[in-house]
């Protein structure tokens, strides 16, 4: 049994340990970009209507919310992209209001209809993440 020899695997080992920490370095800076692209959206969805305190929104079920003070838009926050494990980044978008969640999902103490927000801003966004990953890692 005749023996295998490699050449070039010590420069192939190196490349791919280049790419590696390429991909590593570039991740935290996408996701948070991606995140931020999420939040823009959404504050601009949130925005798409207003009405005054105490009146019926125009708002209807499963569009977002009609703006009333713009505290739901401005408690729209990022959370920056962390290493939580070997691999595995984290980050998190949303409204930090306390009725954000009541709008997004319906519920509640009023039995409100959903009237979302982040998932429509997650699915304008969506479609571009894994391009933006490609041209990072690229």
């Amino acid at each position: 049994m005749g023996r295998t020899y490699f050449t070039g695997q010590h420069e192939a080992m190196a490349a791919l340990r280049a790419m590696a920490a390429k991909a590593e370095a570039e991740t935290p800076g996408t996701i948070n970009g991606i995140l931020l692209k999420v939040a823009t959206q959404q504050r601009t969805l949130l925005n798409l209507g207003s009405h005054p305190p105490g009146t019926r929104t125009g708002s209807v079920p499963g569009s977002p919310p009609w703006r009333i003070s713009g505290h739901l838009t401005d408690s729209v926050t990022v959370r920056r992209a962390r290493l939580t494990g070997l691999g595995r980044w984290e980050g998190q978008v949303g409204p930090t209001a306390v009725y954000g969640r009541v709008q997004e999902l319906g519920g509640g103490p009023w039995n409100l209809p959903a009237r979302p927000s982040l998932r429509p801003a997650w699915d304008l966004v969506r479609p571009t993440v894994s391009q933006q990953f490609r041209a990072a890692w690229g």
